[in-house]
């Protein structure tokens, strides 16, 4: 790991520092092109900010980790705060940073890694990595007293608020830090991506510069190209830069290829993209933004028109000795209730049916004994095996059911439970692994969902509006889906089985 003189904060140092070092996946770190254009702009002389906006899976969390070990090594009593979006991508961050470090027993000797507080510490002076998650406090970051001397944003579009971002660049001068925000488009144009963004690209507008339609030399220079969809903007002082590899708007992003061109790095290939364009779980709107780096509106529909009744076929029924799964998603006052159950035919199609009650307001809310008698009916109908329900309005009630030894299955609302249970209902619907009856009203539940980000490649189904149609059927149904491709049987455990991911 030695290099032949002592290092120091210069691009050189960086590049030589980064190609010693090993890859979590094994073998050693070799700088990409653009790669070696986003570390030019980081050591440009004066450099105060830069953004940089790419695709999903063009490994910003890895040269980000990178950047804060080098940063520690050579800068003395430095302070590295690393701005996650949230603890999981905080975690992902922190674990290449830790592994950069333990891989290499000279990084070791000179930094002492906390995984218990996700801290990184200099054994020479008092110079810290400290990684942050914008959702662990209510302030969003406030709380924190900041003097870095670099301060690495990532994922800054899946931020909860601006508080993290902004405390880090609003404290950067105090030691002329450096601050950098590599992140994924995001969908609202007035968060503080979306302002960041619009006026970095209106800083030609200022004296300063935006060049478009750019790719990057072997050597990370960019040039002018047909095929270039890297855009350039510096400010007029030079103290700001932006660099952003994105679709063009009128790129047809139905073709792997096209979207290739703004992914920069070369393990981003055409057959991946094509793999990622194909999956059932993915939406268009999910693809457009984390693979071609496109803004895309905040909320869409989470299916084709048409998906869900080309599915329907009123001739099936469900016989007495069929073994059913249900979910119930209960409302009382503004929402609807919605028990929707499936029959599990093994290898064919699960048969889909609903019951839903509408509420009647703040004068007339949905009782629960009528719902609790459905629950006990498909118990004595049928062989129900499983019910999954929000504990937040049906804890007492499925209780009471638990206790009768019926199999009530606790199934929160987070985002862990109802992310994999909405885009694997995605998937059966997409690729014809349900039928229904036709019924109407559950079909107004299904296509009122729409879907909301939550993540890389993850999203899960909301409503389009507050006081919008109401979901709940779909909500079940997700629910009851999600419990049959568990192969969940809740009987005979006491108390409530926990349904995980």
């Amino acid at each position: 790991m030695a290099a032949s003189e002592p290092y120091s904060w210069r691009q050189e140092d960086f590049c030589d520092f980064v190609e010693r070092l090993e890859l979590p996946s094994g073998g050693p770190f070799r700088l990409e092109p653009f790669q070696r254009l986003i570390i030019r702009e980081l050591f440009a002389p004066g450099r105060v900010e830069l953004a940089v906006l790419l695709p999903k899976g063009n490994a910003k969390s890895t040269l980000l980790a990178a950047a804060a070990v080098f940063h520690i090594l050579v800068t003395k009593n430095a302070e590295v705060f690393v701005g996650a979006a949230d603890r999981e991508q905080a975690s992902t961050i922190f674990r290449f940073a830790q592994h950069f470090v333990e891989s290499e027993p000279e990084l070791s000797r000179l930094l002492l890694v906390r995984p218990s507080t996700k801290e990184i510490r200099s054994r020479r002076d008092a110079g810290f990595i400290r990684v942050l998650a914008s959702d662990t406090s209510a302030a969003g970051g406030r709380r924190h007293s900041f003097n870095p001397t670099l301060a690495l944003v990532d994922e800054l579009h899946a931020h909860p608020n601006d508080a993290l971002y902004v405390a880090l660049r609003s404290a950067a001068f105090k030691r002329d830090g450096v601050v950098v925000v590599i992140t994924t488009a995001g969908h609202d144009q007035e968060s503080t991506l979306g302002k960041l963004r619009r006026g970095m690209l209106a800083l030609d507008q200022e004296g300063g510069s935006v060049d478009e339609g750019l790719t990057v030399d072997a050597d990370g220079t960019p040039r002018s190209s047909p095929d270039g969809r890297l855009t350039i903007a510096r400010s007029a002082s030079d103290r700001t830069a932006f660099l952003e590899w994105a679709s063009r708007a009128e790129d047809d992003l139905s073709d792997p290829d096209v979207v290739a061109l703004a992914n920069p790095a070369s393990f981003v290939t055409v057959e991946s993209l094509r793999d990622a364009l194909e999956a059932p779980g993915i939406t268009p709107w999910a693809f457009a933004r984390y693979r071609a780096n496109r803004w895309t509106a905040g909320f869409e529909s989470w299916l084709p028109a048409g998906a869900w009744d080309a599915l329907a076929d009123p001739s099936l029924s469900i016989p007495p000795e069929g073994e059913i799964v249900a979910g119930l998603d209960m409302g009382r006052y503004s929402d609807s209730t919605a028990l929707v159950w499936l029959w599990d035919r093994g290898d064919k199609p699960p048969v889909v049916r609903a019951r839903i009650w509408a509420s009647g307001g703040e004068d007339a809310p949905i009782e629960y004994a009528p719902v609790m008698d459905a629950i006990r009916a498909l118990d004595r109908d049928h062989e129900l095996r499983a019910v999954a329900f929000d504990p937040r309005y049906f804890d007492q009630a499925a209780e009471e059911l638990q206790h009768e030894g019926l199999p009530m299955v606790k199934f929160d609302q987070s985002n862990a439970r109802m992310g994999p249970a909405s885009m694997g209902l995605r998937k059966a619907i997409l690729e014809g692994e349900l039928v229904h009856d036709g019924d109407r009203r559950l079909a107004a539940h299904v296509t009122a969902g729409v879907v909301k980000d939550i993540g890389p490649d993850a999203w899960r189904l909301v409503k389009a509006k507050r006081r919008g149609p109401p979901i709940d059927g779909v909500i079940a149904l997700a629910m009851a889906h999600r419990l049959l491709t568990q192969n969940t049987d809740a009987r005979p455990v006491m108390p409530f089985i926990e349904v995980f991911g």
